[in-house]
């Protein structure tokens, strides 16, 4: 997941994470994230709970001063 920037003199990334399904931390793939070398801290979150962190994140760092905020149809549902 991807959070950019696009303005008149820039554009670009600004905050970006890997989406992790949640059946990789089903019994049927428990090894796969070790295996991908996923730190044990880290679980699955939704893809809106992702944005929201990721935006969160940038605005809080200084990295995003945007006044609108657009994404694509809530992930193609």
């Amino acid at each position: 997941m991807v959070v950019g920037y696009a303005g008149l003199r820039w554009y670009g990334p600004i905050n970006f994470e890997l989406y992790l399904p949640k059946s990789w931390f089903s019994e049927e793939y428990a090894a796969r994230p070790e295996k991908c070398g996923i730190p044990g801290h880290v679980g699955h979150k939704t893809k809106i709970e992702m944005s929201i962190e990721l935006l969160r994140s940038a605005v809080d760092g200084g990295k995003f001063k945007g006044r609108w905020v657009g994404a694509d149809s809530w992930f193609g549902h």
